[in-house]
């Protein structure tokens, strides 16, 4: 399916049968959109002119444009059964440039696809039983069992087994900002700027298990506490994003309204898009801040969006008579679809639409020296339930397919990829950094997608 057009994928995908899993149900988290700023360019959003406003302890001098760097652009649960409609519409202008002048296919991921699993196999280029990562808690049925405790405990950077991606190129000399990826906390002390998201348990200022780079309350989200230090006054709260930021995603139901005593989870879902808008500003906020100070080699960004979106709005952008067949499961008068559908059908297309705008500020400020990799974790689409979660009654599901995008100077256009798996990409982003694959890594460099020899072909340990 590499190489092909949009819409050749997507008849493609179709054709196939997808499998929803049973751990799609969950309630999960809402994203942050990531943008970075390189000298002499403006910024272009709020968070950029914070960033750019922010002290520095210093400004490497920018370095030739041949210099090999990567940005890894994570998006959780992106599909391309989604993404490629809203491409070939136009509302995704930015995306469609990077798969116009590379490529894009199904990326492959491993049931059960648990999002801190799945990302730490991206960032290791190694499987779950190889990192140690199973999930964002060490008491759920996730875990081997002689793993699993008694004790709801968050999953630690400790726990990994292997370096990451980014311990790798920083023992090669080069610098990685690394903001926002799952299961990064507490922050580790790397070679460039890393900030982890914590997770609130049993917090309401937690509104799902993915977690956030918080303004208060949060501990070692940096391993230098100067480093939060100077973060934090870029950083904002939930509280910051009101009925008028929420329009971005949808048309928000009147805080009068009686559909909130007959659905009263939507209250809550306002709270949501209010946190990861907050998420979001954050998390661009620090990388803009870092990637100017710190001239990285490797940026690795991850949006939450996709997938707590669809956690939560999936239904409402199905025909109205499947919205109505679920609100009947619901027992709430199927004769509100209509509505519900006009105000929240739209809401996970606009969280597309949002990394889209947010990819394009990012892609201007890095320059065209950046080879671009963007992927999922896992795909989200229909799923038929044998019951309805009371948290998320209007779910998705996950599918082990999601996608991948390569694009940039080191990708061919048009590759065609031989059935590329999640634990692939992080010797693939080595060989573009000229960086030996170790021996430990299970994934395979996607050679059928360079342009050129890869450079870090020959297997070596770290």
């Amino acid at each position: 399916m590499a190489g092909r057009s949009a819409g050749g994928i997507r008849s493609a995908v179709l054709a196939r049968t997808s499998r929803c899993l049973d751990w799609c149900g969950l309630a999960l988290a809402c994203a942050g959109v990531l943008c970075l700023v390189a000298a002499g360019v403006a910024p272009a959003t709020p968070a950029a002119a914070a960033a750019s406003s922010a002290p520095a302890t210093a400004t490497a001098p920018r370095s030739s444009p041949a210099r090999p760097r990567v940005l890894m652009l994570g998006i959780d649960a992106a599909d391309v059964e989604v993404v490629t409609p809203l491409l070939e519409a136009g509302l995704l202008p930015n995306l469609k440039r990077l798969v116009d002048a590379g490529t894009m296919q199904v990326l492959h991921s491993h049931p059960p696809t648990r999002s801190p699993a799945v990302w730490t196999t991206i960032a290791t280029g190694v499987r779950k039983e190889t990192h140690g990562i199973y999930d964002y808690v060490t008491n759920t049925y996730y875990w081997p069992e002689e793993l699993r405790t008694k004790e709801k405990l968050l999953t630690t950077v400790d726990m990994r087994k292997v370096p990451a991606i980014w311990n790798i190129v920083g023992d090669r000399g080069l610098t990685s900002v690394v903001v926002g990826w799952l299961s990064t906390w507490p922050a580790e002390e790397i070679k460039g700027a890393l900030v982890a998201p914590y997770i609130h348990i049993g917090n309401t200022r937690q509104t799902t298990i993915k977690g956030s780079i918080y303004k208060t309350d949060a501990p070692e989200q940096t391993h230098d506490p100067k480093l939060f230090a100077r973060l934090k006054p870029l950083l904002r709260d939930p509280d910051a994003y009101g009925l008028e930021e929420r329009k971005r995603y949808y048309d928000e139901l009147p805080a009068e309204s009686s559909v909130y005593e007959k659905i009263p989870i939507l209250k809550r879902y306002n709270y949501t898009a209010s946190w990861s808008a907050a998420r979001m500003y954050n998390v661009t906020a620090a990388t803009l801040a870092l990637s100017r100070e710190l001239d990285p080699d490797l940026v690795m960004v991850y949006y939450q969006c996709p997938d707590s979106f669809g956690h939560r709005f999936w239904h409402f952008r199905l025909p109205e008579p499947e919205l109505r067949q679920r609100l009947e499961l619901l027992g709430v008068d199927p004769d509100l679809a209509p509505e519900l559908k006009q105000r929240y059908g739209h809401a996970i297309d606009n969280c597309y639409q949002d990394i889209d705008t947010t990819t394009g500020e990012l892609l201007q400020a890095l320059g065209p020296g950046f080879s671009v990799m963007v992927m999922s974790d896992h795909g989200f689409g229909a799923c038929q339930f044998e019951r309805v979660n009371k948290n998320v009654p209007f779910d998705g599901g996950h599918r082990t397919e999601g996608l991948v995008i390569l694009s940039g100077p080191a990708f061919k256009r048009g590759a065609e990829l031989r059935q590329p798996v999640v634990e692939d990409l992080a010797p693939t982003a080595l060989s573009v950094l000229g960086v030996p694959r170790p021996e430990f890594m299970e994934g395979r460099i996607l050679e059928e997608a360079l342009a050129g020899r890869p450079k870090g072909h020959r297997a070596t340990s770290r």
